[in-house]
């Protein structure tokens, strides 16, 4: 019965994993006048701006529960590997990275990739008022990852805004 509800955990990790890896996609390429177009159709135009205006925080939002996840999948791999095979822990752990990474890369890159490749408009649209939430909630790590941010960006010399030429 362990075994079961550890294979159960590991699909619901799996599906945040997607969840999540698709909207840091989405969020990377989306293209605003779909977006505004698909929101208005809907009733939804007000998402517009808080998305638009906060897309950074959103990514990083988004990347930091796409970790999270992805390290979830990795726990659970092991300890579900380790259940089935026993004391012999250089198998346990080389089925665990292998099943971890097969899992990872269904779930959080192939279909993720997929999906917000043919409609980042429609999930970022379906997820707005979640990821508002969730971007309110993390403001202390946002806040932290922005300023982690700031000090690569004077390291590197490069502008406070991006140059005319980068501006969509």
């Amino acid at each position: 019965m362990q075994s079961f509800w550890m294979v159960a955990t590991l699909i619901v990790v799996a599906f945040g994993s997607l969840v999540f890896s698709t909207l840091t996609y989405a969020l990377r390429d989306l293209p605003r006048v779909r977006f505004s177009e698909f929101l208005e159709l809907h009733g939804k135009s007000r998402w517009f701006e808080p998305i638009i205006d906060h897309s950074g925080d959103l990514i990083l939002v988004t990347a930091f529960w796409r970790m999270m996840f992805n390290t979830a999948i990795v726990v659970f791999s092991l300890s579900l590997v380790e259940r089935a095979i026993g004391d012999d822990r250089l198998l346990a752990y080389s089925l665990a990275a292998i099943l971890a990474g097969l899992v990872s890369l269904m779930f959080s890159i192939a279909v993720p990739h997929s999906v917000a490749q043919y409609a980042a408009s429609e999930i970022v649209a379906f997820f707005a008022p979640m990821l508002i939430g969730l971007r309110f909630a993390m403001t202390p790590i946002t806040a932290a990852l922005n300023a982690i941010n700031e000090v690569v960006r004077k390291t590197a010399g490069a502008p406070a805004t991006p140059e005319p030429e980068h501006i969509e």
